[in-house]
């Protein structure tokens, strides 16, 4: 039975690749798996994005799945620990960067403040306190030797398998404290079982083989997931009453199975009235061409970036550019950079495609990555306020 249990997932996880030509916007439709809402839509650099993840992880009552890239802060950590002592089924997949740092931020526990004394690191404290963890690597490949591998790059949570948190934010503290993000949750059964799927497919059948037959490692997720997603946890079915706009697209993607930048075509080159990209570096040539295209045509564009490698400067597309290079500061006597973190498209008027996939090459072909589209009102107003502040208050660009 187990078996079985592990093989339609991975039927599912197969079913999920999609090939070049099947990420065109279809349309709205209902949702089938209950209604959908925004949670919350946090900003960094204050402390809303830390506290969302902490309040969400807090509240989970059957099942806790953690996806990380860059993880060393500690209250996030303890919380993880909460809630497996309070026997949430918690599993933790974690790219190899966060073993290479060492925890950071405040302590709360006996056992945390050890750990951070002994300047261990994320995996090594949530092992000591029994929270399973897996190290997910790149796996080896034909060819010249990489400088840089492939990484795993989510920051995703997913809660009782109906609650779904992702964004830009890594989980190091000046990430959280001081860099310029973006991070939100939302009530969605799609999402979520997107974001399991993708995490069963990388526990299962490993980095580079989403097709792999399982070896009946990870049958115990799969069956008591399956078990949570039937009772529903408790959560219940009924939006609250007040609730923020949100309704799913498409997605959720990822990446390198899926082509991401195909998703961005698609919607930019449907676009109507304006396309604002809000991402971290512009990198990607094919995504310069689509934007300038999309100018042409009539389509207000308009770019924020912090590094912009990938000119979009022609005289018959005007597009507004604002590049405004990373900041340095010297908190605490330390000199270090400050960045504008965000990996964003907003197209129309709340059409907004957001995850963790930046424009540029590595990003799109090799590393891990997850990229869902929706729309919501409020989370296209936020970012559009914050895109004005950006361009009122540091002009770097054209």
């Amino acid at each position: 039975f187990c078996s079985l249990i592990a093989a339609a997932v991975l039927l599912q996880a197969a079913s999920m690749q999609r090939g070049p030509g099947e990420h065109a916007p279809k349309g709205l439709a209902e949702p089938e798996d209950g209604p959908e809402w925004l949670l919350d839509f946090a900003l960094g650099p204050r402390d809303e994005i830390p506290q969302l993840i902490i309040e969400q992880v807090d509240g989970a009552s059957c099942t806790l799945r953690v996806l990380a890239f860059w993880f060393t802060y500690l209250p996030i950590a303890d919380a993880i620990v909460r809630a497996h002592a309070r026997g949430i089924d918690v599993r933790v997949l974690l790219d190899a960067r966060s073993t290479t740092h060492k925890l950071e931020g405040a302590c709360s526990t006996r056992a945390g403040c050890a750990h951070l004394a002994a300047r261990r690191n994320v995996a090594q404290y949530l092992q000591s306190q029994g929270v399973p963890v897996q190290i997910i690597h790149p796996s080896a490949r034909p060819g010249p030797v990489r400088s840089r591998p492939p990484i795993f790059h989510p920051k995703a949570i997913v809660v009782d398998g109906v609650t779904a948190c992702f964004g830009s934010s890594n989980w190091y503290l000046r990430a959280l404290q001081e860099h310029d993000e973006h991070y939100l949750c939302v009530h969605s059964r799609r999402v979520a079982a997107g974001f399991e799927r993708f995490a069963a497919r990388r526990q299962i059948a490993g980095w580079s083989d989403p097709h792999a037959r399982s070896n009946g490692s990870g049958c115990e997720l799969c069956a008591d997931q399956l078990q949570c997603n039937s009772t529903g946890a408790h959560h219940t079915a009924d939006a609250p009453p007040q609730v923020l706009d949100f309704r799913l697209l498409a997605g959720p993607f990822f990446g390198p199975e899926s082509a991401l930048d195909e998703v961005w075509q698609k919607y930019i080159r449907a676009a109507r009235s304006r396309v604002r990209v809000v991402h971290w570096r512009l990198d990607w040539a094919p995504l310069v061409d689509d934007l300038r295209l999309a100018s042409r045509l009539g389509v207000n564009v308009s770019i924020f970036t912090e590094t912009q490698v990938k000119s979009t400067a022609t005289s018959d597309s005007p597009i507004s550019t604002h590049v405004f290079g990373p900041r340095r500061t010297a908190a605490h006597g330390q000199p270090h950079t400050i960045l504008f973190h965000h990996k964003v498209i907003l197209v129309d008027e709340d059409i907004v495609l957001l995850g963790s996939v930046n424009a540029f090459r590595k990003s799109l072909r090799e590393d891990s990555e997850d990229l869902t589209v929706f729309r919501s009102v409020h989370v296209a107003a936020r970012l559009d306020a914050l895109c004005e502040r950006h361009g009122q208050f540091r002009p770097g660009g054209v």
